[in-house]
């Protein structure tokens, strides 16, 4: 592989393009991110800004003020943020210190007192089908306001999802019962869960549907909404026969459950274990919960009974204050869940000590007493975050001091104050997180070894059978890269090695690996007989551009150009080599430079930082057109698995019959067709070229040269982790000829020489288009 910097005549510096990578850029919203802005001037303010345009059709925002280091880079996980909506070293702040922007909707009420917001809304998924979409960018300055109004220095748009890959989703409508529930990917059965969630009502399915995505079949249960709860009779019966529509799920483990309930839902879960014959979990999660309210014939007479309590509410800055309401926790036992005493399976308790809606902190001491008393202390963990306040969601949820709130009795709205202050509850739900999902693995899945992940995703066809066994005659390439390439990954239990259709999985997973990031734009090109793809990053742009030429197999390959977008470069994948048009369009030298204007001439586009990038046959076109064209000039060159013979004096179709008439390929194992020796030997003739290393160095450029060789790997040196092609089936153009081409490589050096030449492919582009480059002089 040979990367070329071009040469230049030089004059004055042009100010770098910053760079901005977000990995992962589609992700589960409990993933953490990795953000990282290069080529900046060194020490150089700048602002990284994050929004969100919920389903309420709301704007939130986050933003950090920062500073680039000696080399012009900010690294959000290592880097302090001065001020802003967080303050430090916060990988994620960019997410939980979400707030509404000024002036989105009335009742979003804000004050931008040191950052710090109180909104009466709050940002919740209602559609987990869809994700979660945020528009990270930069800014020139340390900007606090008005950021729509601003261009910034560079953009990019990330998904945030509640559902893996693979997760189902049904619907539940038995009886009376209502509720939605996750499918984990796999054959399944899976332990399952029961999600209750608290008194605000309605059918929240976030959470349920993000335990799904880690491994557990979990139902989010809908028990207080204005539709059914004066319909229907919300008692024991319903959370029972709810717990048994789980239980009895094909693909759920009925010996394997969990309850998981947050602030009422807690209630719930305790009075259950406590007192039902039928539920019987293997353990419950209690999140923001107390075990005071006691579920009689019904939830409505539970309410009732809390609402003779009323006058014990307090209001603090026109913010209602409940956890008074159940206060002092009562001895007499006939008014509390006396019995969790009773619960003999491991319970775990997460409370915030600055919870202002449910005395949590008093009702986990008592329940601890209690327990204690009973002899089984030993299944009781609790969790205390001091400083987290009611509503403990999953991990990098913004957080929520105080919303508006709907009482169930009446529908009157009020502002609830819920506490907690925004770092403590943002770290809060970050370790408790973990931590429940720790607990579940332990109680739900036991000592169930890891997975040993094996991909059933691609498809390998018909093998010929006189092939060695290290070889297949067909090509995994990807041809629609709008959809992702999908693979099931399984563990099988012992050494197994095929007929793996015909074994069930002990687990399998379903992930989707993407060429396009999220906001890239695909556009065709049909322009002046050049036929392509061009593909734009997200943001502002313009971008520095990459002509992206593949070889001699023809037609439009588009997955490398849409990858390099994804990095930040505008990427024109060409087409010049096509069976149906082949003959009818002239593709000659004329040809590239039309494309490379196209390319130039976009509006989106960097025209003085261009690069050619050619795979085998398209890394002839690079070098000889960079080295003949006065069009095309570009600041650096690509090539891969590429030679400098021939030279392009007719149209490729005239080229590709003379080379096919050299008969200088050789066949090895009957059908396998070697094509290398048709160039071979390097000729000397003035119109040929020589070694490149000796042209150059006797040039006096050989300084422009990186050239990297990988031992054992061979021709179809691909974008990382794609699967090593010894030999596969090729079409020769100019003739309906299908030949078995052996392109060499062994598959692990290979794989390694994939994975190298990659990073180094992209970090050449980027030091080359994006760092502060000289400016051409043509």
């Amino acid at each position: 592989m040979k990367m070329l910097p071009a040469k230049r005549l030089l004059s004055n510096v042009v100010p770098a393009c910053p760079l901005l990578s977000i990995k992962p850029k589609r992700g589960l919203v409990d993933e953490k991110l990795e953000i990282v802005v290069r080529y900046l001037r060194p020490k150089q303010d700048v602002t990284l800004h994050s929004v969100h345009q919920s389903e309420d059709k709301d704007f939130w925002e986050a933003f950090g003020h920062y500073v680039s280091d000696d080399n012009g880079t900010v690294t959000v996980a290592k880097d302090a943020s001065l001020s802003g909506t967080y303050v430090g070293v916060e990988a994620m702040g960019l997410m939980w210190s979400l707030r509404p922007v000024p002036g989105s909707r009335t009742g979003l009420r804000s004050s931008t007192l040191h950052y710090t917001y109180n909104t009466s809304q709050t940002l919740r998924k209602k559609d987990v089908l869809l994700p979660l979409v945020f528009h990270i960018s930069v800014h020139d300055g340390h900007v606090s306001q008005g950021f729509t109004q601003l261009t910034p220095l560079v953009s990019l748009v990330i998904e945030r999802w509640y559902m893996a890959p693979g997760v189902q989703r049904f619907d539940i409508q038995e009886g009376d019962v209502r509720g939605t529930l996750f499918i984990p990917p796999g054959p399944g059965p899976f332990p399952g869960v029961l999600d209750m969630w608290g008194g605000g009502g309605g059918l929240v399915e976030y959470r349920a549907a993000l335990l799904a995505s880690h491994g557990f079949a979990s139902m989010a249960l809908e028990y207080l909404s204005p539709s059914n709860l004066k319909k229907v009779q919300v008692n024991v019966n319903y959370f029972e026969t709810a717990y048994q529509i789980l239980q009895n799920h094909a693909m759920v483990q009925r010996d394997r459950l969990a309850l998981l309930g947050l602030s009422f839902g807690s209630s719930v879960t305790f009075f259950m274990a406590a007192y039902s014959k039928i539920i019987q979990p293997q353990c419950c999660v209690c999140v923001s919960g107390c075990h005071i309210p006691v579920i009689k014939s019904s939830v409505d007479e539970t309410f009732d009974d809390l609402n003779k309590y009323i006058s014990k509410i307090r209001i603090e800055n026109n913010q209602l204050i409940w956890r008074d309401v159940i206060l002092p926790i009562p001895t007499d036992p006939t008014l509390k869940v006396d019995q969790v005493g009773q619960i003999t399976c491991p319970v775990l308790l997460v409370v915030g000590g600055d919870d202002q809606n449910w005395p949590t902190l008093e009702s986990a001491e008592d329940i601890q007493q209690i327990m204690e008393k009973a002899g089984n202390h030993h299944l009781l963990q609790v969790l205390i975050y001091p400083s987290a306040g009611h509503l403990i969601e999953p991990p990098y949820s913004p957080h929520h001091r105080a919303t508006n709130f709907i009482v169930q009795e009446g529908k009157n709205k009020v502002v609830l104050l819920w506490g907690g202050q925004a770092k403590p509850h943002a770290d809060a739900q970050e370790d408790s997180w973990e931590k429940i999902l720790a607990f579940l693995q332990q109680h739900l899945y036991h000592a169930t070894p890891q997975a040993k992940l094996y991909s059933e995703g691609v498809s390998y066809g018909h093998r010929n059978k006189n092939l060695k066994e290290d070889f297949s005659d067909i090509w995994f390439l990807k041809k629609d890269v709008l959809s992702p390439l999908v693979f099931h990954m399984s563990m099988y239990d012992g050494h197994v090695s095929q007929g793996f259709t015909h074994h069930t999985p002990l687990e399998s997973l379903v992930i989707e690996r993407w060429y396009m990031a999220p906001g890239v734009q695909r556009i065709d090109i049909r322009e002046r007989g050049v036929r392509g793809t061009l593909f734009i990053p997200p943001g502002p742009g313009p971008f520095p551009g990459v002509l992206d030429m593949w070889g001699g197999g023809g037609g439009l390959v588009e997955y490398r150009a849409a990858l390099l977008a994804s990095h930040g470069f505008a990427s024109m994948a060409l087409e010049y080599l096509t069976s149906g048009e082949f003959k009818k369009l002239k593709v000659d030298v004329n040809y590239f430079e039309m494309a490379y204007q196209i390319l130039q001439n976009h509006p989106m586009v960097r025209r003085d930082r261009l690069a050619l990038c050619g795979l085998s046959l398209g890394s002839y076109v690079t070098l000889f057109m960079v080295a003949t064209s006065k069009i095309i000039q570009p600041q650096c060159c690509v090539c891969i698995s590429g030679s400098h013979v021939p030279p392009v004096k007719k149209s490729f179709y005239e080229i590709l019959l003379d080379m096919k008439k050299l008969e200088k390929h050789r066949r090895e194992n009957i059908q396998e067709l070697i094509w290398r020796d048709v160039m071979l030997p390097i000729p000397a003739e003035l119109c040929f070229k020589a070694d490149m290393e000796q042209i150059m160095e006797k040039a006096g450029n050989r300084h422009l040269l990186q050239v990297h060789i990988y031992p054992g790997a061979g021709h179809l040196i691909e974008p990382p982790y794609s699967p090593h092609h010894r030999a596969t089936n090729f079409s020769l153009q100019g003739s309906k000829d299908k030949v078995l081409m052996l392109w060499g490589g062994q598959a692990k050096p290979h794989a390694d020489a994939q994975e190298d030449s990659w990073e180094k492919t992209v970090a050449f582009l980027q030091q080359q288009l994006y760092h502060a480059t000289p400016q051409v002089k043509l």
